[in-house]
């Protein structure tokens, strides 16, 4: 009775600690996948300035990309989570008055945007998600909170006092990403400006610039012809190196870096916990059956004894 208590508690606590372990792979799993979900991502890449480590480079930067041969399409981007700093936000129908709290950050970018990160465009007024500079694009969940459906063309929306009108409405991002956002502004919008810096040469955006390469462009040999000739640029930028995109999430946030990123810390605490888990319930395991066996050797020399004084006798 005492062995099968104890292999039942055992075996119970192994058990609970094998389900642990599971959970916390999924998580490590969840983790270190983020990102991949996007199917140009082997071939994005982020500016970093080498000299100041940041990736606030001037959004200009991005309209003078095209005239090199390796770049398919370049943007600039600015994930803006204010609400993330105490600030509540909310979206306004400016028809009926309804008004929703944003739960997710906006991305302030432009439109090459949306085919860069494969964006499924739902219904669009124009041939692209920005109709203008002054339009605002919504994901499916955004319009379906705001105005319960997606046919939401040409409404009308209040952001603080900026107004917008509809002209797009895209899939959802990937939950699992570290640049999702719920709906989208155009950088050169006139009337919600969101990050602007003055310096002596004029006021300019300074905005996250990636690149999508051709698949068999020459990282190495495209960083040193662009560096060679780097656009003329108001953050006085000079020189970069290309981030992948894929790398970013699991990386060191970099300076005035918006994208969300990793705990790795916590990711290795947890691993590390699941991996003593599986250890220790695993010794346990064995010292239960190695107490079991030892105690069946026991009874059966006991047995054997005991039968001596009989075997004499006859």
């Amino acid at each position: 009775m005492k062995n099968k208590t104890f292999t039942f508690l055992n075996l119970a606590g192994f058990a609970v600690g094998f389900a642990v372990c599971i959970i916390i792979m999924i998580f490590a799993y969840k983790e270190y996948s983020t990102d991949s979900s996007f199917a140009n991502g082997d071939n994005i890449y982020r500016f970093v300035d080498e000299k100041t480590k940041s990736v606030a480079i001037d959004s200009e930067v991005a309209t003078q990309l095209q005239k090199f041969s390796d770049v398919k399409l370049a943007t600039s981007v600015f994930r803006a989570s204010f609400s993330s700093e105490g600030f509540r936000e909310f979206l306004l129908d400016t028809e009926t008055g309804n008004n929703i709290e944003t739960q997710q950050p906006f991305i302030v970018t432009d439109n090459n945007f949306f085919p860069m990160f494969g964006i499924k465009t739902l219904l669009s007024k124009a041939e692209q998600p920005f109709a203008n500079e002054k339009s605002i694009v919504l994901t499916r969940s955004v319009a379906m909170r705001l105005f319960g459906k997606v046919e939401v063309l040409d409404k009308t929306i209040k952001k603080e006092d900026a107004f917008f009108t509809v002209s797009a409405v895209v899939e959802d991002m990937p939950e699992n990403s570290s640049i999702n956002g719920g709906f989208f502004i155009h950088t050169k919008n006139p009337d919600y400006e969101v990050a602007v810096s003055n310096t002596k040469d004029g006021r300019f955006y300074p905005q996250d610039i990636y690149v999508f390469l051709n698949e068999d462009a020459d990282v190495k040999n495209f960083t040193s012809i662009l560096n060679a000739n780097f656009p003329k640029n108001k953050s006085l930028t000079k020189s970069v190196y290309l981030q992948p995109f894929r790398d970013i999430y699991m990386s060191k946030p970099l300076e005035e870096d918006y994208n969300r990123t990793a705990n790795k810390s916590l990711i290795w605490i947890f691993i590390t916990i699941a991996a003593l888990n599986l250890k220790i319930r695993g010794f346990g395991l064995l010292t239960e059956h190695c107490v079991v066996r030892f105690e069946r050797i026991i009874l059966q020399k006991l047995a054997l004894l005991s039968s001596l004084p009989l075997l004499l006798l006859c």
